[in-house]
């Protein structure tokens, strides 16, 4: 697995991280992710990170940062 870690981290293959750490649920390897992925700008891999780890004030409030109020107020 930490081949395959080092392998995606090195493409950046954010969406390759996500199926890999939610597989083996790998708690910390999300956080991590989720960080990332906020500083590429991939705004959907950051929140369905944040969501698998049931950080929902973290998820509103990535919605409210990147201009998505239309999408927090239906999230609520």
């Amino acid at each position: 697995m930490d081949v395959a870690e080092e392998c995606l981290r090195h493409a950046v293959d954010l969406s390759g991280l996500l199926l890999l750490h939610s597989a083996v649920g790998d708690v910390e390897g999300m956080r991590e992710l989720a960080t990332l992925a906020r500083e590429h700008g991939k705004n959907n891999v950051a929140f369905l990170s944040l969501f698998l780890l049931g950080e929902l004030e973290a998820c509103i409030q990535l919605l409210v940062d990147r201009y998505y109020k239309l999408k927090t107020f239906l999230f609520i």
